[in-house]
């Protein structure tokens, strides 16, 4: 099968181009890709036609016009809201998917969670800094005031001497 985002050939089944990594929804037989004006592959149909998930098959080009060339820019409008969706084939794909969101949104909460834990690690810290900032400071005024009753004790001794 074919990639319809970038092209290039990937194995049947795939649900995501290695090229590119577009997810990919194919069409099933009978459906033509003529080439528009443009030149690119666009995916048209007198009726609806059946759009599954990692069909595979490569895509039909149609007789009538010429393939621009071998690498099909993206269609401007989605694939999927061109044709309707019948899943009836692929429920065991389409709940493996499912799975597969379900297991990557709870990797992005986990992420999040940790992001804040971050954050609030990095506020403390902030606050540290903050604080031994004002010590520092603190600091080098008793330094200056040490350093300034040194200079008035060096006078002092030279005066007596």
């Amino acid at each position: 099968m074919f990639c319809k985002n970038c092209g290039h050939e990937i194995p049947d089944g795939s649900v995501k181009c290695a090229f590119c990594g577009k997810v990919l929804i194919s069409v099933s037989q009978g459906v033509s890709n003529p080439v528009n004006q443009a030149g690119a592959r666009a995916v048209n149909s007198s009726s609806s036609a059946n759009v599954g998930y990692a069909a595979a098959q490569k895509p039909v080009v149609s007789e009538t016009a010429p393939v621009a060339s071998a690498v099909a820019p993206a269609v401007s409008e989605p694939e999927f809201q061109k044709y309707s969706i019948d899943n009836s084939g692929n429920s065991d794909l389409v709940n493996t998917l499912n799975k597969e969101i379900e297991r990557l949104s709870a990797e992005i909460n986990e992420y999040k969670e940790k992001i804040e834990e971050s954050r609030e690690e990095i506020e403390s810290l902030n606050q540290r800094i903050r604080e031994s900032n004002d010590n520092i400071a603190q600091y080098n005024i008793e330094i200056k005031g040490r350093e300034e009753q040194i200079a008035a004790v060096k006078n002092t001794i030279s005066v007596l001497a």
